[in-house]
């Protein structure tokens, strides 16, 4: 029976091993560079990695599973020289041209080239050189054998090349003659003929092994001018093997050559290439004749690149079009402004090879782009999870017991958000190790394709292209000149496109070339669905001469233009195949089919649609829409308020004989208590007369509210003519703040004339505001009154404000204002729902399209704002989708017209006045303007039906894009709304509108323009009320003329008002206290509330635990508090806490699977390492050697060494130390365990209490900023005024440390979460960042509690504590330092006394401690006397009678009279709390006024402001006398005007 394991693995490893051969063995192994890899299937070894010799080469396959079964196979290999390349010239050049007077340097000493070397050792060759005149003779010989150039023999039929012989080596200079002899020959000028070519070689010969020979040859023309020398060599050394006097070249292979000019070549003028066709004619004259190429010009930029650049190239397409050509010569011709200068290199055709570079590119260049494709689907998380991948990535690795850093177990890195479902965790799992190796594969095959670009770079010359096309990538290198970059147009396959602009920046130092490398890569597609693939992947990238991207940055105003082709198998319906792309830099961009907005998955939707998946977006539009329920309910109640406050009101005590009317508007200011209950009277006087002391009054609603505007009718007997004046005032009967008024202005209306009439006012009619009068007259507003900017600023600013922010509108909406607080609830939310809506719809698109707009290309760039066509157009269609619904259902409600129409101010007029309806009704018509475009009633039921259908349409459509974002995004999503919400309805709109009302008021002032008072005065005088309300003025019931009034009439005097002043000044204070506080309170309990919950109340117990675990407290043997020695250390880390800081095995030796990082108790995660750190302490010489040469001292911060000693010392230091090597040898060990919370907010009290602790901060620094101000430099000298500020500044520094502990907390979180704390974690800093939190929150308890003292500074004993402390605090600042100068004369001498007799004075600091209990008699005289029988006693004593008798003494002295001074001079607070008790008790009815108290009331009342009229008497005849002065004054100068005018 035959068996399978299909489960066993049939992976194998493989592995080289290399051994030295000598004659009898290959025994010895060779190690290898670590760079070399001998663990694949292929070796690659490097040139110059082994030496010469016979090497075995082993490669071993072995199974996994089955060690034994393995396999060997090896081969020979002999490392043998190299041969050298022998040049005459520079890089091998073949033909220069020298002049007749310029010395010839041969130099192969040190221009030839051993390959086996890094550099050629002249000193190992031997050198001879020969010379001929070519084409005309051959080299000279004997019978065959050559004579050297220097050689003196003659041979009669090849004369020799120099022209002078006449002495031994006439001409001729040898080089190096001691280290390397004859490396180099000099030809001296003159020595050889003009216009005649040379042909010289060298013969070299190794030292050691003559066998090793080699030959080089150069050709010299030789001419009358001073050429410079011109070297040519090829672009790749290896590309150009010497055979004689040519070089062999491979039909296949392109030519890249490259010049150098060598000596001073300023006056270049041009370079120019010709290539020759050679014929060898050696049969006849032993040299070949050359034959200019004469298709140079035809085949430029397609066989020759570079023909007038010093780099030149030569495709292959030249010799395999000319097969029939063996010999060629490329010759470089440098014109300069005096000489010409040509040099060459010739060729000869080798054999072509069997396969070349450019296949084999293209071959690696197919599999990497395969490599590519297929890991691009995980790359880009488009791909399925594979049942295979994830049933091997979720198998628990057999080393997990061991591996406790295996990312494996990190189930953080899996989970998605709170989802530790084990299906999320195993399929998270599987794509995070298949993005691993997607993630290494794609940088591997990356560096790959750069390496084969980089390796084609250097082939190319300027204007050559090449292509490698593959069936799933394409990549382009072109060489161009950096001056051809310019507005450069790169194309690639399918109409893909590189614009480059004309603008850049270009990181490179080299100004010569630079090469293209552009590819175009598909998408993954998505799942199964094959239409996704939609787009492709290109990128360009600039490469230097050297192989090295460079840098690229254009303009913003002019970026790079990408067009970017879609794949053909898009479908039959699109009719879109290209994408625009701009950028200003270079990178990899896609293309996708991208449609305003996105569409929405609705397969997804309805998939994901669950609660508890999209918590957010569900409770978002709850949230909103209860908020918009509860605001309706609030609005239609104010607006039934607001309809309660309209109305014309006549006045009661009109008399019905009176048939003047006059309508008359007062205007209630909007500061805080505006508004009073008080009895407001006013006298209206005109040039013709002035009425009776009037009331106003409305028995059906209340008047003179904050910021309302009430209307009155009076009638007068006959008319007053042109009014002078209005006198008004109030009886202060209001209660508490209720009794003040703050009177904008009056407008008085004749309703005969239509005439109006300002009376302008903006003041307090108060007792405790301003100048304290109740009673002021106002005179008549002149133009340029009602054109003041601070009275026009004041007018229109708020109704603007009230009246145009849609949001404000629904809380103080003028209530004359047709548009409701109902309507404009629901306009607001519409608005707001259409704008959720469309930021949600464009919420992906908006960061694409700012960069684009910083991109485009006709972008116009304002600092740091760009405006690009793109962004307004796409702007425009943003905010017409926000508005257009919002201001028609605006419009619509704003210009319904009510159902029913009723003018009481009509009604009125035409019972009084019937005989002049006519002509009344006639007369306004002529004066009626043309009325706006309005809607009939029932149009509001259209317009309430298309705000809830907009509401609707956009909750359903918000709430679907809030699935597809998910909560996460979703979250993102609705910060930014919120923010972009708050900021715009509390800065920006109300900022918007104040800036338009003051331009306006600035540039377009308009006095008559009463848009606050168009409901009360408008053209036709017509009052509008909605059938729905309550019409409380009926005619049927009431008339606007009734009896004058009987009442009396309450006017203040003097005294009273004075009296009234008092009495509200203290009510004020008192209010002012108790504000003061309840705002404290507050402020306590908020500290002590956000102090206490940063604590955790279990912190004891999980330090106990920790202490007794770690430190092992349980066991005598391994006790770390009980460490003496060395040993004992060791052996507690070894046997306690080793074994205690990670998880072991369960009690049943199961393995702690998910418990990696736990501590052994299971229940507590280290985060991070546990680490080990050495302190070194710096070894300091004595000052004294006679005993010892070293001194050791205890760890300190300033005696630590921070030098290096070894490897791994690093240049750190640490406060805490766990344990400290005595120098007096043992240990001593210390342990610090704190308690940290990382959590922001542990409850949402916490989190409530935090914002308004934030708020009450903020509203102290105003408060103490305001004093500083009023104040100044006193501010400082108040104890309270330190107080205050030493909460403030704990406050701040709290919320500064708060943040600083949340960005820590955040960081450790982040790297923890990032590694599963498998790297070393700083703690240390959270650490003392929370102690620093934890402090100045004491010092805010501390401060808030000393507060409190102040609060209840009426208190007489806390209010004597204060005071004493105040009036003592200089004595006591002189006293400390006397008493200081004192004890520490005393510290001195105890310490130097008994610092080695007694325990407590081996410091200072227990010095100071052991006197202060003798100051308190809480010491133990004994212990002193038994240090010294004499200086004890004696010292002790001296210390008792100086310091605690006298000094004491003092002390309680100055305390004792600071007490009766203070005691002395109470102040007011008694007397407040008297008054507080007063109020309470009159408040709760606990206690009422008898007729006693009543009486004593009034007289203080009166004794108040009492005065004797007798001693007033001469001040009020004074003032009567000025009074008839200017009266006589005013008549004199009113005649002289009149005489003057004629009249």
């Amino acid at each position: 029976m035959i068996q399978f394991n299909c489960d066993g693995s049939l992976s194998t490893t493989k592995k080289w091993t290399i051994k030295n051969c000598t004659s009898t063995s290959c025994s010895f192994a060779i190690v290898l560079n670590e760079k070399i890899r001998t663990t694949f299937s292929e070796l690659y070894i490097p040139s110059r990695s082994l030496d010469y010799g016979v090497y075995q080469l082993t490669l071993t396959v072995t199974m996994i599973d089955s060690a034994n079964l393995k396999s060997s196979s090896s081969v020979y290999v002999r490392i043998t020289a190299t041969g050298i390349t022998a040049n005459l010239v520079q890089l091998g050049t073949s033909m220069i041209t020298r002049g007749d007077q310029q010395d010839l340097l041969l130099d192969p000493g040190t221009f030839s080239v051993d390959p086996d070397e890094n550099t050629f050792d002249a000193t190992k060759w031997k050198y001879k050189y020969y010379c001929r005149i070519y084409g005309l003779y051959n080299f000279p010989n004997i019978q065959g054998i050559l004579l050297s150039i220097d050689d003196l023999t003659i041979d009669p039929y090849n004369p020799s090349c120099l022209s002078s012989r006449s002495g031994n080596g006439t001409g001729l200079i040898f080089g190096n003659l001691t280290a390397s002899p004859n490396s180099s020959l000099t030809v001296l000028g003159g020595s050889l003929q003009s216009n005649q070519i040379y042909q010289f070689m060298v013969y070299m010969e190794n030292r050691k092994n003559s066998s090793i020979q080699a030959t080089g040859y150069v050709f010299v023309t030789v001419e009358v001018t001073h050429p410079q020398l011109i070297a040519v060599g090829c672009v790749i050394s290896t590309m150009c093997v010497p055979n004689l006097e040519f070089q062999l070249l491979n039909p296949t292979t392109q030519v890249a050559l490259f010049t150098l000019c060598i000596g001073t070549c300023t006056n270049l003028q041009s370079i120019k290439w010709n290539i020759y066709q050679g014929s060898d004619n050696s049969t006849t004259s032993n040299y070949t004749q050359w034959t200019l190429f004469n298709q140079t010009s035809s085949y430029e930029n397609i066989w020759f690149f570079g023909t007038n650049t010093s780099n030149f190239t030569a495709t292959d397409q030249l010799f395999l079009n000319n097969l029939q050509i063996s010999l060629w010569r490329f010759e470089v011709v440098y014109t300069f402004l005096s000489a010409i200068s040509t040099s060459a290199l010739n060729f000869i055709i080798n054999q072509p090879p069997a396969n070349d570079a450019q296949s084999a590119l293209n071959q690696l260049f197919q599999c990497a782009s395969n490599l590519l494709n297929g890991v691009n689907g995980p790359l880009q998380g488009r791909t399925e999870v594979l049942d295979l991948d994830s049933s091997r990535a979720n198998v628990i690795s057999t080393d997990y017991d061991t591996d406790l850093e295996s990312a494996w177990s990190n189930l953080n890195l899996f989970s998605d958000e709170n989802d530790f479902s084990t299906e999320t965790i195993e399929k998270n799992r599987n794509i995070y190790y298949q993005k691993q190796l997607a993630n290494q594969i794609n940088s591997q095959v990356t560096q790959m394709i750069s390496l084969l670009t980089g390796s084609l770079n250097i082939h190319l010359n300027i204007g050559q292209k090449y292509r490698m096309n593959t069936s799933q990538s394409f990549v382009s290198l072109e060489t161009i000149s950096i001056a051809s970059l310019k507005d450069r147009l790169v194309k690639q396959v399918e109409n893909a496109q590189f614009h480059i602009p004309s603008d850049f920046i270009l990181n490179t130092t080299s100004n010569s070339s630079i090469s293209l490398r552009s590819r175009v890569d598909p998408l993954a597609s998505f799942e199964d669905f094959q239409n996704t693939n939609l787009s492709r992947s290109i990128s360009l990238s600039i490469i230097d001469q050297n192989g090295n991207e460079v840098s690229f940055e254009a303009n913003q105003n002019n970026p790079i233009q990408l067009i970017i082709p879609r794949d053909p198998n898009v479908g039959s319906l699109t009719n879109l195949y290209e994408t625009e792309c701009l950028s200003t830099h270079l990178t990899t961009f896609a293309g996708g089919f991208i449609v305003l907005p996105a569409p929405i998955n609705w397969s997804y939707v309805f998939a994901n649609a669950d609660f508890m998946k999209n918590k957010t977006v569900y409770l978002t539009m709850i949230v909103t829409s209860i908020i918009y329920i509860i605001l309706m309910i609030y609005a239609r109640f104010k607006d039934k308020k607001d309809f309660e406050k309209l109305g014309v009101t006549p006045l009661a005590d009109n008399n019905k004989s009176d048939q003047y009317l006059y309508q008359i508007l007062v205007f209630t200011g909007q500061r805080t208590n505006a508004g009073t209950d008080s009895k407001v009277y006013f006298v209206l006087s005109g040039d013709d007369d002035q009425t009776q002391i009037r009331l106003f009054s409305d028995p059906h609603r209340k008047i003179f509210q904050r910021g309302g505007i009430n209307s009155f009718i009076i009638a007068v007997p006959k008319s007053l003519g042109l009014l002078d004046y209005i006198r008004i005032w109030h009886d202060n009967s209001g209660v508490g703040s209720s009794a003040s008024w703050y009177l904008k202005y009056i407008i008085v209306r004749d309703l005969q004339t239509l005439d109006k009439f300002y009376f302008i006012c903006q003041q307090w009619f108060a007792v405790e505001k301003d100048d304290g009068r109740i009673e002021r007259t106002l005179p008549i507003a002149s133009e340029e009154e009602k054109q003041d900017f601070s009275y026009v600023l004041s007018k229109k600013a708020y109704h603007s404000v009230s009246d145009g922010h849609l949001w404000f509108s629904i809380f103080s909406r003028p209530p004359s204002n047709k548009f409701t607080r109902v309507q404009r609830c629901t306009c607001c939310f519409v608005l707001f729902f259409t704008s959720m809506l469309i930021n949600i719809m464009y919420y992906d698109l908006s960061n694409a399209v700012k960069a684009s707009s910083e991109t485009h290309s006709g972008a116009l760039s304002i600092g740091p704002f760009y405006i690009a066509p793109q962004q307004i157009g796409i702007g425009i269609m943003v905010e017409l989708f926000t508005l257009i619904p919002s201001l028609l259902v605006v419009q619509l409600f704003r210009r319904i017209r009510p159902r029913q129409q009723v003018s009481r101010l009509r009604e009125a007029i035409y019972k009084i006045q019937p005989s002049q309806q006519t002509s009344s009704t006639n007369a306004h018509a002529i004066k009626k303007k043309k009325s706006p475009i309005t809607f009939p009633w029932w149009c509001l039921f259209i317009a309430y039906s298309l705000s809830l259908i907009i509401i609707a349409v956009s909750i359903f459509f918000i709430i679907v894009r809030g699935i597809e974002f998910g909560d996460v995004k979703t979250q993102q999503w609705l910060t930014s709304v919120l923010t972009g919400f708050f900021s715009s309805v509390i800065l920006t709109q109300p900022i918007k509108i104040i800036c338009l009302v003051i331009f306006f008021i600035c540039f377009c002032r308009n006095s008559n323009d009463e848009k606050e008072t168009s409901e009360y005065i408008n053209e036709d005088d017509e009052f509008n009320l909605s059938n729905d309300e309550e019409y409380l003025h009926s005619l049927e019931y009431h008339s606007i003329f009734s009896s004058p009034s009987s009442k009396s009439i309450n006017r203040l005097n003097e005294n009273e008002v004075a009296y009234a002043r008092d009495q509200r000044l203290k009510e004020i204070q008192m209010w002012a206290m108790i504000r003061e506080y309840l705002i404290y309170f507050i402020f306590a309990i908020l500290v002590f509330v956000i102090t206490y919950s940063n604590r955790e109340q279990h912190s004891f117990f999980q330090v106990n635990h920790l202490r007794s675990y770690l430190l092992n407290q349980r066991q005598t043997t391994a006790d770390y508090t009980n460490i003496n020695t060395i040993d004992e250390y060791w052996y507690w880390l070894e046997n306690s806490f080793v074994s205690n800081i990670r998880a072991q095995q369960w009690y049943n030796g199961d393995i702690p699977q998910y418990l990696n990082g736990f501590l052994n108790d299971k229940s507590n995660r280290l985060i991070g390492w546990a680490t080990m750190r050495q302190l070194r302490v710096k070894s300091e010489l004595c000052p004294d050697r006679r005993v010892i040469s070293i001194c050791e001292d205890s760890y300190s911060f300033f005696n630590e060494e921070t030098q290096l000693f070894q490897p791994g010392w690093t240049n750190e230091t640490i406060e805490d130390e766990v344990l400290e090597f005595l120098p007096t040898s043992g240990i001593y060990t210390t342990a610090r365990f704190e308690p940290t919370n990382f959590y922001t907010f542990t409850s949402i009290l916490q989190l409530v209490c935090t914002i308004f602790y934030i708020f009450f901060i903020i509203y102290f620094m105003i408060i103490e900023i305001q004093l500083l101000f009023e104040l100044r430099l006193k501010y400082f000298h108040q104890f309270w005024s330190l107080i205050q500020l030493g909460i403030i500044g704990c406050s701040l520094g709290s919320i500064g440390v708060y943040f600083w502990r949340f960005q820590e907390t955040n960081r450790i979180s982040e790297l923890f979460e990032q590694t599963n704390g498998y790297v070393y974690i700083n703690l240390q800093l959270a650490v003392y960042v929370n102690d620093i939190l934890t402090f100045l929150l004491g010092y805010c308890c501390f401060f808030s509690m000393i507060k409190f003292l102040q609060l209840f500074r009426f208190n007489q004993r806390i209010s004597l504590f204060a005071e004493t402390l105040k009036y003592c605090a200089k004595e006591l600042i002189s006293f400390s330092i006397m008493f200081a100068i004192v004890f520490m004369s005393y510290l001195s001498l105890f310490y130097l006394l008994f610092v080695s007799k007694l325990s407590s004075c081996s410091s200072l600091l227990t010095t100071a401690q052991m006197l202060f209990e003798m100051t308190l008699m809480k010491f133990d005289a004994s212990q002193i006397m038994g240090a010294d029988a004499f200086l004890g006693p004696f010292c002790f004593t001296l210390f008792m009678l100086l310091v605690v008798f006298v000094c004491l003494s003092m002390f309680f002295s100055i305390i004792i009279d600071s007490f009766h001074h203070a005691k002395d001079n109470e102040k007011e607070d008694q007397v407040m709390l008297s008054f507080m008790v007063k109020k309470f008790l009159r408040w709760t009815g606990l206690k009422r006024l008898n007729q006693e108290e009543i009486q004593e009331e009034r007289d203080c009342r009166m004794r108040s402001q009492y005065f004797d009229p007798i001693e007033n008497f001469p001040d009020r005849i004074d003032q009567l006398l000025e009074a008839l002065n200017r009266i006589y004054v005013d008549q004199k100068r009113e005649l002289a005007r009149l005489d003057k005018a004629g009249l």
